[in-house]
């Protein structure tokens, strides 16, 4: 299967995403991580720290992701190493936060070129044809 969809951030905020009582799958927290990538540069503090992220980046720390998926710290250690080993995400661990950095970013979130979409969509835009019409 090939090509992409776009998904609102507003799926966050639908309690069947972020069920407190159900746990969530590895794929669940995959996608977690890249709604909440940054789309833009963009910065936060840490105990009076500031962390700068750039697009593409994400920082929470380990014990925020364990709260938000309904895993043990070692689980999201594990999580994070395994996309790390899959070149998909590079970790920054600092004592203040672990900065992951989504690989691929632009080329997953960018618009396609508008030659792709529109051959893509071809298909489905075109207009009835005269034998289509009189049936």
């Amino acid at each position: 299967m090939s090509g992409w969809i776009r998904l609102d951030r507003a799926i966050l905020e639908n309690p069947i995403w972020s069920s407190k009582s159900e746990s969530f799958t590895k794929g669940q927290a995959w996608v977690d991580i890249l709604l909440n990538a940054n789309y833009k540069p963009n910065f936060f503090f840490v105990r009076g720290i500031k962390i700068s992220l750039k697009r593409g980046q994400l920082g929470w720390s380990q014990l925020t992701m364990a709260g938000r998926w309904g895993w043990s710290r070692k689980k999201v250690n594990r999580f994070l190493k395994t996309l790390e080993e899959e070149q998909m995400v590079t970790l920054q661990t600092t004592q203040q936060t672990t900065v992951i950095t989504i690989c691929n970013y632009c080329k997953y979130q960018d618009s396609e070129p508008e030659g792709v979409q529109q051959r893509n969509n071809r298909g489905y835009n075109r207009r009835p044809t005269t034998k289509q019409t009189n049936k």
